[in-house]
């Protein structure tokens, strides 16, 4: 993939990310007592952990395309967001969300 095509892709995955937060919170506001203070601490650190991404890829985007040969970072990218998504995935099963 070109670089375009990964920002693109990323972006995307921010903006999906974003929308099942969404939902997320509706289903959290669902639960009571401990497990809802535990999925809303959960859910908030999801939230600054998408924001430091999206902040991440913007800066992605202004840097120079020079580094986008070298591998590490396109990889080290890739594996954050699928360690995020692995996550939003757990928190989404513990509340009953739906994944999509």
């Amino acid at each position: 993939m070109t670089r375009e095509q990964d920002l693109h892709r990323w972006e995307a995955r921010l903006t999906e990310w974003e929308a099942r937060i969404k939902r997320l919170e509706a289903a959290v506001d669902r639960l009571e007592g401990r497990e809802k203070d535990i999925c809303q601490r959960d859910l908030e650190q999801l939230r600054a952990e998408r924001e430091s991404i999206a902040t991440h890829v913007r800066d992605l985007r202004l840097e120079e395309a020079e580094g986008w040969a070298d591998l590490e970072v396109r990889n080290g990218v890739l594996r954050i967001f699928d360690a995020f998504g692995e996550r939003l995935d757990r928190l989404m099963s513990r509340t009953g969300s739906s994944r999509h």
